[in-house]
């Protein structure tokens, strides 16, 4: 597998591509191509778009560790997928809820882990720790919430589900009978 996979032929998803200029998407051979952002770009990579596209449904504490000088990520990219980690349907709750950390080194480039081990390390084991003592938290919050409740209670639902189920189909208009 190539780090930048070739697209010489200009191969496009887009259903506005004129066939007479580019050829026909090849699923086989081009499973993963998404349209580049200048279709004169002779390679791609899929994957930084469609992670960008889910980082807002990421579930788990997130910490980014960035190269101050990295030619891949500008502080542009490093912001927006900063403030778009877990903050969308089924995410964390992002930076808002302290789900999404992140650290510069200054004199790194993209390869951090790599050009400056020690202080990667350093902060990335600070990282953990945290996000440890956090869980540790969290896991005592469900036990409480659980703990006083039968195992009847934690596996059905509570009585007063149904009834409130019915009231708001019918506030919805709805009049036909529901088996619940």
């Amino acid at each position: 597998m190539l780090f930048l996979r070739p697209n010489f032929m200009g191969h496009t998803t887009s259903v506005l591509a004129d066939p007479t200029k580019t050829p026909l998407h090849d699923p086989l051979l081009y499973p993963d191509i998404i349209d580049p952002p200048n279709p004169s770009m002779p390679f791609y990579r899929s994957e930084a778009i469609i992670v960008l596209k889910i980082l807002k449904h990421i579930r788990p504490p997130v910490f980014y560790l960035f190269g101050g000088e990295s030619p891949v990520s500008t502080p542009e990219d490093q912001a927006l997928m900063f403030e778009r980690t877990g903050a969308g349907f089924g995410g964390s709750g992002g930076v808002k809820h302290s789900q999404v950390k992140r650290a510069t080194i200054l004199d790194c480039g993209h390869m951090v882990p790599f050009e400056n081990v020690d202080e990667s390390a350093s902060l990335v084991a600070r990282w953990v720790g945290q996000s440890v003592q956090r869980w540790q938290t969290d896991e005592l919050r469900v036990h409480k919430k659980w703990a006083n409740q039968s195992t009847r209670e934690v596996l059905t639902a509570p009585a007063k589900w149904r009834p409130m189920l019915e009231e708001f189909f019918k506030s919805q208009g709805r009049t036909e009978r529901w088996k619940i």
